[in-house]
């Protein structure tokens, strides 16, 4: 056993929020090899992270993946049989400042060369089950290694298809490893109680001793098979290929080569073109030719207006609790999206295809044969859907064919079992709800992760986004699932009066509760299961400069930047009597002029600001221009120096017709970042942080193109803004007073910053 820490330097570039180049000082990694002797030149890597978000414990996010991984070193390094290959533990400390340190370690240090695959260990909430939401790239052997291992596996490639696709605004070491290291792994985090999630309520307490022993039999038990296998050394043609995978509501998981499932889906997805010629042939019972065509092509075409219905009713139920100052009332209380959201978009499935029913279909004398239009057109819609997922390799494909192939066989099981469904009602209803049990029960159990999951992350999405829009969005979708074959069933019922009238009475005793009584505000602050409003606030000093160094703008206040929309709304403002008449921050200069931590500006737009005393806090953030001079005929190069407390941002925002071409602080194109629309010039965002304080300032250069002959107005404005998160600078008097003005179920964070702009 080797254990080594690492203290660390570097910079890279990452496309995460709206994108930013990251530098980092003497940050740390805490490393301990294990292998044989002699070692090996493959290695497994294990990875958590030890640090934690300001004011938070980290006991989910990430200790508890720390616990589980030194227990699973301590039984490793007991054992008498020797390991194959080795085994890297790191114990990183600076993911919380955006994945530095695991970066330090793939691209720098020695044991790094020899990693073949890796396990990143993380949480977005606290305890319950570890999911498995991302794998790869490639390298199936891994989540094969994973489903063969985990006595309790849980994950989906649907979780990792919605992962990847950047609506969830966070981000994993699992990037790194992957993107700089270029290696293969495997990522899993715990998902449930989000509310707790970077909160001071991020405690052991939350977390089910259950989870813990879970994770570390799954863990265990997927690295002794990972590490002994002759693919982490030589993975051969296993280095290639994508998988489907998905447990099966916990109790197995089912995986195989993304090839293997294009090749079920153009199968099964021709089994339903031959089923459907052979209706149009005539050989069913029912239509066939020219009308079953038309009746086929009526169906698909009732389905999209029911469709536009149920988003209709449930986005008009959604602007309009927003509008009336009600939003997230399902944020504590999740049941309510059932009662808001989900029963008026079943009723709007039954009202509008009922109306069909009464007035488009009364030529048809036979039901059934409604019945079987409907059906097939729903089959005709996921397989269009299977189809368009496979052209383009969504491994999420998987959820359509599960909605194909039961489908695909009911009216064949009838056919064989000599069934005549308008004669046997019964076996109707058996025989379709046989068709709708794995489906049905594998979309529902993907619906709750996915609740599970977003419910809480759409009270901190920021206030550019109607939550309610984001929570009735989930809805609709599910409704429109769920309901889809549903459809030709009611065009068979006598009446569906009972269903609607029950429908309709779930919503409004739902909205009821909601509009007058305490279940619809969404706010919890019961320590023992806190659901809270976030926001973050600065005690920030600011200060601008001209073109010729002068200070011509001057001021210090308390900045509040919301986290949710209800803060854009004056009704819920004037429930923080602190917050109730704070003007808005104006957006002038750099960024906007102020010090935002992270590059969050196109997320959080609407901030506050309040004037008062100035803070005197040491070191002051300088960046000092040392020199610059002339490349060429129209580059300038501009070198500065850094110096301030732990973490400072630095913008860069060009004027008209100028471009930042080089910088130093690495050889690829400097990244730009994304910003509103209001902000037409690029603008560059900075993120710096050390560990242990550096010996000397941070220097680098800038190098920018800008025509001959421009007017001396400025080619650059450039701002440093300085965090003080150092014990003994975390509080001021201001913000002291600030925060407490707010109620019990409020999370507001709060930390001292400067801002210093310059005209260059």
């Amino acid at each position: 056993m080797e254990i080594e820490v690492q203290k660390v330097s570097g910079t890279f570039s990452l496309e995460f929020l709206d994108y930013f180049t990251s530098v980092y000082e003497n940050v740390n990694n805490v490393l301990v090899q294990l292998g044989p002797q002699p070692a090996s030149n493959h290695s497994l890597l294990v990875n958590c992270h030890y640090d934690s978000v300001y004011e938070s414990p980290g006991a989910s996010d990430d200790a508890v993946s720390c616990c589980v991984m030194l227990e699973m070193l301590y039984v490793l390094s007991k054992e008498d049989k020797p390991l194959v290959n080795n085994i890297v533990f790191n114990f990183n400390g600076a993911e919380e400042n955006v994945l530095q340190a695991s970066h330090g370690f793939i691209t720098q240090h020695r044991w790094a060369k020899n990693i073949r695959a890796f396990i990143n260990m993380e949480s977005a909430g606290s305890g319950g089950r570890e999911l498995l939401f991302q794998t790869g790239p490639e390298n199936p052997w891994l989540v094969e290694a994973y489903a063969q291992s985990a006595l309790y596996p849980y994950g989906s490639v649907v979780g990792q298809d919605v992962f990847q696709s950047g609506v969830i605004p966070s981000d994993t070491d699992f990037r790194i490893y992957r993107d700089f290291g270029n290696i293969p792994g495997i990522d899993v985090a715990y998902i449930s109680n989000g509310y707790v999630y970077h909160t001071l309520f991020d405690l052991p307490r939350f977390i089910p001793s259950g989870g813990i022993q879970r994770a570390g039999d799954n863990m265990l038990a997927t690295l002794r098979t990972l590490v002994s296998s002759p693919y982490l050394a030589h993975p051969g043609e296993y280095r290639h290929g994508n998988m489907v995978f998905f447990d099966v509501i916990g109790f197995f998981m089912v995986v195989y080569p993304a090839r293997i499932g294009q090749i079920l889906n153009c199968f099964v997805l021709l089994l339903v073109v031959t089923q459907l010629a052979k209706k149009v042939a005539g050989e069913g019972s029912g239509l066939s030719g020219l009308p079953y065509i038309q009746g086929l092509l009526k169906a698909f075409l009732f389905t999209v207006i029911s469709w536009l219905a149920v988003v209709t009713v449930i986005m008009t139920i959604a602007l309009s609790l927003t509008a009336l100052h009600t939003p997230l009332s399902w944020y504590t209380h999740q049941w309510v999206v059932v009662g808001i959201y989900f029963a008026p978009g079943i009723l709007a499935v039954l009202l509008t295809h009922g109306f069909f029913k009464k007035n488009f279909f009364k030529k048809y004398g036979n039901v059934w044969q409604v019945e079987s239009l409907f059906f097939d057109s729903s089959l005709v819609i996921w397989s269009v859907l299977l189809a368009v997922m496979t052209y383009n390799n969504i491994g999420s494909a998987c959820l359509a064919l599960f909605w194909v192939i039961p489908h695909l066989c009911r009216d064949k099981v009838a056919s064989i079992l000599n069934i005549n469904f308008k004669d046997n009602h019964n076996a109707f209803i058996g025989i379709h709800l046989l068709s709708q049990a794995f489906p049905g029960l594998m979309s529902l159990y993907m619906v709750y992760t996915i609740c599970e999951m977003f419910i809480p992350v759409l009270g901190r999405i920021g206030t550019g986004f109607m939550p309610d829009v984001g929570a009735g969005g989930i809805a609709a979708v599910a409704v429109i699932v769920f309901m889809l074959y549903q459809n030709g069933v009611i065009y068979v019922m006598k009446t569906t009066r009972k269903t609607t009238s029950l429908l309709l009475l779930v919503f409004l005793v739902t909205l009821s509760l909601v509009l007058f009584t305490p279940v619809g505000f969404p706010y919890n602050g019961n320590p023992e299961g806190p659901s809270l409003q976030r926001s973050i606030f600065h005690h920030v000093n600011r200060k601008f400069h001209d073109i010729s160094g002068k200070v011509v703008k001057e001021d210090s206040g308390i900045w509040h930047i919301p986290f949710d929309y209800t803060s854009k709304q004056q009704t819920w403002r004037n429930k923080i009597p602190k917050f109730r008449d704070a003007p808005k921050a104006e957006c002038q200069g750099a960024y906007c002029g102020w010090p935002y931590y992270l590059p969050m500006l196109t997320l959080m737009q609407e901030t506050y600001y309040i004037p008062t005393p100035e803070h005197d806090l040491e070191p002051k953030t300088e960046l000092i221009l040392m020199s610059r001079r002339m490349v060429n005929s129209y580059t300038e190069r501009m070198t500065f120096t850094l110096t301030g407390p732990e973490h400072i941002a630095i913008y860069m925002q060009l004027f008209e017709k100028t471009a930042l071409t080089a910088w130093s602080l690495h050889s690829d194109v400097p990244l730009a970042s994304k910003t509103p629309a209001f902000l037409s010039n690029d603008t560059y965002f900075v993120y710096y942080s050390y560990g242990t304080k550096p010996e000397k300032p941070f220097e680098f250069w800038i190098e920018i193109d800008a025509p001959k002959g421009q007017p001396n107005t400025g080619k650059i404005e450039i701002a440093a803004a300085g965090h003080y998160w150092a014990e003994g600078q975390r509080i001021t008097k201001e913000l002291r007073e600030y925060k407490a003005g707010f109620p019990d179920w409020t999370y507001p964070v709060g930390w001292p910053a400067t801002y210093e702009s310059w005209i260059l």
